[in-house]
């Protein structure tokens, strides 16, 4: 059991049992007496340095570690009781749990995700602001108390912005899982090319985490099943090429906060078709991709909008284009559920002509950029309207679109969901090999 004296106050710090080892420095239970000998706190840890494994890069690390420390003053950065840069310590406030485990263990609802999240972001603008990138922000380095008042820590990989201070790699060689999980691609091949797209990169994995309750997911498994206007943010800022996420903290903050104001629950329910049309089209019309992406498939996707059939039919082809490199699954979200809308709802003898040709339209501008499931979707809902109703002419067009596939395994995924009563309707106006496949003859 190790002793430290805290020299000018006279105070002094116990190192107890190891909590937990790491790659290169050890966790240890602390506790501070004063210089009666009382104790004064019992709930601190002591990060000690590990100066044996050879690396000569740790301790320089360590060095730095420190002095970013005694730098950075706020609220949601860990500040320590006591440093010793000749012994290899930092003693600091031990907090119940970091964030990964916050996030494996405790329930909670999204409202606190969003209070979480933005003091994680408040620290983060606090430290740019002051020159310094964190280089290792993951939720293992954010420590959050039982009030849930956040911590970040572990500056050991920080750098001072534009500048080259950090000469020797410490990438690879000391990155774990979480760090693989959370630091951006061009960090990873070469640390000194991190800058404030990296941080903003592990940001957005902080958030997809934290608002999927899903750690340790290098692919973000659970990202298809969150709010459009949630996965458009995630997505954004955490692309591959840094060219194309959020170029600036600033204009990640504002994504955040429209976001925060949550546009999920605007009421779309009294919203007319004609309204809806022409929002989309004043909304493509503007600079801030977050914003009209999360705002039209608030509309189009949601349950309590009225029109979504007849908005996907009505929508002009070059705004499915648009709106469809906004946001692709989204899109695709768009299409299942207006098909399905489409195969149940009744329409007039005219307009299910005008659903079939749009359809086809589509599937003609789309081609091979929509996967075979989006594809099938289509046909088929075209396929049921158009039988359903009896219209000769919209069977007969799509009879037509079908004769002229030749993709295989399109046709073979399509006779898996096509009804052979509708099929049977459709050869009376335009039959061909195709469609006797899909009815087995």
């Amino acid at each position: 059991m190790n002793h430290y004296i805290n020299k000018g106050i006279n105070h002094t710090y116990v190192e107890g049992e190891l909590i937990t080892r790491g790659g290169f420095c050890n966790i240890y239970e602390c506790s501070h007496f004063d210089e009666h000998g009382s104790l004064v706190n019992q709930h601190l840890v002591l990060k000690r340095l590990i100066r044996e494994d050879g690396l000569g890069t740790d301790p320089h690390r360590f060095t730095r570690e420190i002095r970013y420390f005694d730098d950075l003053n706020h609220p949601n950065i860990l500040k320590p009781y006591y440093f010793d840069d000749y012994e290899g310590i930092i003693v600091m406030e031990r907090y119940p749990l970091n964030l990964a485990d916050f996030i494996d263990t405790v329930t909670y609802d999204t409202l606190t995700c969003f209070e979480i999240f933005k003091q994680i972001l408040d620290a983060v603008e606090y430290y740019t602001g002051e020159g310094y990138l964190h280089r290792d922000l993951k939720p293992q380095n954010i420590l959050i108390s039982s009030s849930n008042i956040i911590k970040i820590t572990d500056f050991g990989l920080s750098a001072r912005m534009n500048r080259n201070e950090t000469n020797y790699n410490l990438t690879k060689s000391n990155t774990n899982a979480g760090t693989d999980n959370y630091s951006a691609p061009e960090q990873l091949l070469d640390l000194n090319k991190a800058d404030i797209r990296s941080e903003i990169f592990s940001l957005g994995k902080i958030f997809y985490s934290l608002y999927a309750r899903d750690n340790f997911q290098i692919e973000m498994t659970n990202l298809s099943t969150l709010p459009s206007d949630i996965r458009f943010f995630i997505q954004k800022a955490t692309l591959y090429n840094a060219d194309k996420r959020f170029q600036s903290l600033d204009e990640f903050k504002e994504a955040y906060l429209l976001l925060k104001e949550n546009p999920n629950s605007s009421d779309t329910s009294l919203l007319e078709l004609e309204d809806a049309l022409t929002t989309i089209t004043k909304l493509l019309e503007t600079d801030n991709d977050f914003y009209k992406t999360s705002t039209i498939y608030n509309m189009t996707n949601s349950s309590s909008f009225g029109h979504t059939a007849e908005l996907f039919i009505d929508l002009p082809t070059n705004e499915h284009q648009a709106i469809k490199i906004l946001d692709s699954i989204s899109y695709n979200e768009f299409i299942v559920l207006s098909c399905d809308l489409i195969e149940r709802k009744g329409f007039s003898f005219s307009y299910v002509d005008s659903i079939v040709s749009k359809i086809i339209t589509l599937l003609n501008v789309f081609k091979e950029e929509l996967d075979i499931e989006f594809q099938t979707k289509l046909i088929n809902a075209a396929i049921t309207v158009s039988s359903n109703h009896n219209r000769f002419i919209a069977m007969k067009n799509i009879g037509q679109y079908i004769a002229d596939l030749r993709n295989s395994i399109l046709i073979f995924e399509l006779k898996k969901i096509t009804d052979n009563k509708n099929i049977t309707k459709i050869r009376n106006y335009f039959d061909s090999t195709n469609l006797k496949s899909l009815l087995n003859e």
